[in-house]
């Protein structure tokens, strides 16, 4: 592997020979070319000792050049990538592009094909980073001076020339958090934004049947409404065009009724007649629905003209011929007014066609009050729906960035070093650090140690773990479990009459909650796990102190629990590991007394019972190497559990 030292050093003897190269041919003075040669000789001379030694290889400028265009080969690859996901179809973020139903499904299904790539995208990536040995938490990600330098020497190299884009592009490949999240941020807003145009789409096709209806009911004020919220706003596939030449042709009538109007309001005070009454004709002619908003519209117009002609008439009631010409035209209104029907009872009529026309503005009112309450509703659920997500979005990124805080602690474990796992957001479990390392273990029955060195074997445990501090307590199991079946009283004291079955639902859930870190798993220890943690590099029977200092024994228990935590811990933090409760641990019990030794044992494949470890209030010794066993589905008020955190791979 090429080292950041190595690269540092090429690029400061790549550099000196390119100032001697360019500077050997101006110089004039024999002593200073005589200086230079020599200095230029010492460098080959370095690198040609450092090759022999198998330090430097024979080239080493060709390796550097070479090392440097496999990164820039995967900053522009990083870079293309990041560039596609984050540039896809970004338009549609802001106005209702030009296309149909089939272009939506089409992309929200091309959208779903990249999202899924995107592991794939990081993975490729980081197969083109790993052979090149740099590591996030150098200097090298950031790239020295010289190395920059160095990379604009050899010809075509491409390096990202800020450094945050570097870091971006390089954590992008590695997954972690912050660019990642970005990245699905912006495929979160497209998916979002996608699915929302679907919506708008089937509304449009609502509105456009719905429009349609109400046109060939003569409804066009509503129409226009509804074109007027469309706006351009519209897509390829629908066709808008029945709907706007509908109405063009509605408001033409009313355009043409408002003018016989206006005309027979003129040839009235002219006393034309016979244009008078031709003229309403047509107007009678045109007139459509009364209960319409365009038969409202009309017969508006109608009662203006009726009136009109009625007050120009009671002016020529003088001869036989003016009475004539008043029955006719009077007629004639009354046509007008009715729309369809000619009735005797000319006020009667008016009267029923103003309620019809009154009844369809107060149903269109009625209508439109419940268009916009609906309208407001569909607003505050959006609203709601929105703050809903940006508050499981944040819920998501605190718990992700808690994880990973988690995560760092752990990996930073020490001797000494305590861990605090949330419980379901409602408690905290606390563990303490037990490094990898070999004792002896031992074997005891009811305070008797067995005979013979088989019953202390060897055991050597290959990886760091994690062990609560503490026994399981009520309030512990209550935040994860939802209850307790303990009638121990106190919400601090272990939480016993528990079953290995009980203890292993525990943990499942909390593997499932989402709480623990990618790499690591809640598990009950192994014994020889328990046994290890329980000396913490002790060799006596107790570790921390004496068995009065440690344990609640049944000397000195009352025949009872007590809070956990109030002994004395051992060297490593651990508390109540001798007495108080009895706890389950992951092995099978095995027939004989010994153990096996090795590395990382679990005890028999096969079994009936379940091992215990620790002794109880009830058990007189409690030492490190007591030993029970019980049922899987057995309870009882003197067991209880621990779990610990370990390595899941």
């Amino acid at each position: 592997m090429i080292d950041d030292a190595f690269l540092r050093q090429v690029a400061a003897l790549q550099a000196n020979l390119k100032m001697l190269e360019s500077q050997s041919d101006a110089l004039s003075d024999l002593a200073d070319m005589k200086e230079l040669r020599l200095y230029k000789a010492h460098l080959t001379d370095y690198i040609e000792a450092h090759a022999s030694a198998g330090d430097l290889p024979r080239d080493p400028f060709q390796a550097i050049e070479q090392r440097l265009s496999a990164l820039s080969e995967f900053f522009a690859a990083a870079d293309q990538e990041c560039k596609r996901l984050n540039s896809w179809k970004a338009d549609w973020l802001n106005s209702v592009p030009a296309v149909g139903l089939a272009d939506l499904q089409s992309a929200r299904t091309e959208l779903a094909e990249l999202v899924a790539e995107v592991p794939q995208i990081q993975d490729r990536l980081r197969q083109r980073l790993s052979p090149l040995d740099w590591d996030t938490s150098s200097a090298t990600v950031d790239l020295h001076a010289e190395l920059l330098a160095c990379a604009q020497c050899a010809s075509g190299l491409k390096l990202p020339l800020k450094t945050d884009s570097r870091q971006k592009l390089y954590q992008f490949a590695r997954g972690e958090w912050a660019h990642a999240m970005e990245t699905s941020a912006h495929l979160t807003a497209m998916g979002l934004r996608i699915e929302e145009l679907i919506a708008l789409h089937a509304d449009h096709v609502k509105t456009v049947a719905e429009g349609e209806a109400l046109l060939a009911k003569q409804n066009f004020r509503r129409v226009g409404k509804m074109l007027e919220e469309i706006g351009r706003n519209k897509f390829s596939d629908i066709h808008y065009s029945n709907l706007e030449s509908g109405l063009k042709k509605q408001l033409a009538l009313v355009g043409r009724f408002a003018a016989l109007a206006s005309s027979i309001k003129e040839r009235l005070s002219k006393g034309e007649l016979k244009a008078v009454t031709e003229e309403l004709r047509e107007l009678s002619a045109l007139a459509g629905n009364p209960a319409s908003e365009f038969g409202h519209e009309t017969s508006e117009l109608l009662k203006d003209a009726d009136a009109q002609m009625a007050s120009f008439l009671r002016g020529r009631r003088k001869t036989r011929n003016d009475a004539t010409v008043l029955l006719v035209v009077g007629l004639v209104g009354a046509v007008a007014l009715a729309g369809y029907v000619i009735k005797e009872d000319k006020k009667a009529t008016l009267a029923k066609i103003e309620a019809m026309a009154r009844a369809e503005r107060e149903a269109g009112e009625a209508a439109e009050a419940k268009a916009k309450a609906e309208q407001e509703a569909a607003e505050a659920r959006a609203k709601a729906e929105q703050e809903a997500a940006e508050a499981k979005a944040k819920a998501d990124k605190q718990a992700a960035e808690a994880k990973a805080k988690l995560l760092a602690e752990i990996s930073a474990g020490r001797v000494g070093a305590t861990l605090g796992v949330p419980l379901a957001g409602k408690a905290i479990m606390t563990f303490a650090f037990c490094p990898a390392g070999s004792f002896e273990m031992h074997i005891s029955l009811g305070g008797f140690i067995l005979p013979g060195e088989e019953n202390r074997p060897k055991v050597t445990l290959s990886k760091d773990f994690w062990m609560a501090k503490t026994e399981v307590t009520g309030t512990q199991w209550c935040a994860v479990m939802g209850g307790n079946p303990s009638d121990s009283e106190g919400d601090e004291l272990p939480h016993d009459y528990v079953s290995w079955n009980n203890a292993k639902d525990f943990i499942k859930k909390m593997n499932d909650s989402g709480c623990i870190p990618d790499g690591w798993a809640m598990a009950l220890p192994t014994e020889a796990q328990w046994e290890y943690s329980c000396r913490a590099g002790e060799t006596g029977p107790y570790s921390g102190g004496t068995r009065e200092q440690v344990a609640w024994h049944g000397g000195n228990s009352e025949n009872k629990t007590h809070p956990v935590g109030t002994k004395k811990p051992n060297a490593w933090g651990l508390h109540d590991m001798h007495g108080n409760v009895s706890e389950w641990c992951a092995d099978w019990y095995g027939n004989t007394f010994t153990l096996p030794g090795g590395t990382d044992p679990s005890g028999p494949s096969t079994g009936v019972d379940r091992s215990l470890r620790g002794g109880s209030w009830i058990t007189p010794d409690c030492r490190a190497d007591s030993r029970g066993w019980s049922r899987p589905d057995a309870r009882d008020y003197s067991i209880g559990f621990r779990p610990a955190l370990v390595p899941s791979k």
